[in-house]
């Protein structure tokens, strides 16, 4: 049997198909984007709760020799995660 053009679809397919196939792996990159964007934010807020419990725990002398109020645990929670923990 022999293939006609029009079942094929023609010439004009393969262009129509790569821009359909182009937008939709376009548009699935810029989700796993955003869903790994926001696992990081969740996995930072989760190292900043945990940090801040540690903390707290700490009587205020032991407080005091690191230099922090109980007030500003929060914060200094915060920093030690976003800037002094090295990933280990």
């Amino acid at each position: 049997m022999k293939l006609n053009s029009s079942l094929v679809g023609g010439p004009m397919l393969w262009p129509h198909l790569l821009t359909i196939l182009g937008g939709t792996v376009k548009m699935l990159a810029r989700g796993f984007v955003s869903i790994r964007l926001a696992g990081a934010r969740a996995l930072t807020r989760m190292q900043v709760g945990r940090m801040q419990s540690v903390l707290q725990e700490l009587s205020d002398a032991q407080l005091k020799q690191i230099g922090i109020d109980r007030s500003g645990i929060r914060e200094h929670a915060e920093y030690l995660v976003n800037y002094e923990y090295d990933g280990l």
